[in-house]
């Protein structure tokens, strides 16, 4: 998971970048699918940076 290698790097202002940056939604299913992805993607981020960084 790249959150818990950049925390353990010590990288830990590090910010989330989503897997699929291309993606681009044409359908109303295709954004919804996509926005879930990048809030549970987000949110697994902060999970690993927070487990990594704080004491």
């Amino acid at each position: 998971m790249p959150g818990k290698e950049l925390a353990q790097a010590g990288n830990c202002d590090a910010k989330p970048q989503p897997l699929a940056p291309g993606l681009v939604p044409d359908t109303a299913s295709q954004k919804a699918a996509k926005e879930a992805h990048d809030l549970a993607f987000a949110s697994a981020f902060k999970a690993a940076i927070n487990r990594y960084c704080t004491d």
